[in-house]
């Protein structure tokens, strides 16, 4: 509180107001508009002065900053829960260990997200799917000229179709694990659709 204002004195001015509580004739006017609730004892007209209970004054503004703290806390304790189901993410902790708030939580969602979408652009992020669909595409392929190169080998070899037909029954076989042994990675209908292919 400003020195101007003795101990003593319970009422005061607008001008004396703003020095006591340190802001601006102009900051006080601006509160006087916008909070209609504000406490004036005596409003003031051309010539007259405003007059205002000290302490009423500084009990309203208190009561007003621990409204609008008690507000930010809500929201985001409100935006914490709405991210929590979104993000499904342990909150992260910042370099010095201690836990994010919601705000530099979501500035750390949205900078991942930029990552990611630059890394997708630079084509150093692919999907699952288009994974999934090369590596399908590539080994349906290399099944089918794998096949085509034993019955080849076997024709240049004259070997008996007999024989050509056990090693056409062990190659089937080891496809026939090796895509058992892809199956946690691949969706089923992907891994039918590699066996109808070959």
């Amino acid at each position: 509180m400003s020195s101007s204002f003795e101990p003593g004195q319970r009422t005061a001015n607008k001008r004396k107001l703003a020095s006591v509580l340190g802001v601006t004739t102009v900051t006080l006017g601006n509160w006087l508009e916008r909070w209609t609730d504000f406490p004036v004892l005596e409003r003031g007209t051309n010539g007259r002065d405003y007059v205002f209970d000290v302490r009423a004054v500084v009990d309203y503004l208190r009561a007003k900053k621990e409204a609008e703290a008690a507000a930010a806390a809500e929201k985001d304790e409100a935006l914490s829960q709405l991210a929590l189901p979104l993000l499904e993410l342990e909150q992260p902790e910042s370099a010095a260990g201690s836990r994010l708030s919601v705000k530099e939580q979501i500035a750390a969602l949205e900078l991942s997200t930029k990552r990611r979408k630059e890394a997708v652009e630079l084509g150093k992020l692919v999907g699952a799917d288009e994974v999934s669909e090369t590596l399908m595409a590539a080994f349906a392929n290399f099944s089918r000229g794998l096949r085509a190169a034993v019955r080849q080998a076997a024709a240049e070899q004259n070997l008996p179709a007999s024989v050509t037909r056990a090693l056409e029954a062990r190659f089937a076989d080891a496809q026939r694990t090796f895509v058992r042994e892809c199956r946690t990675y691949l969706a089923p209908e992907e891994i039918e659709e590699v066996m109808t292919d070959v």
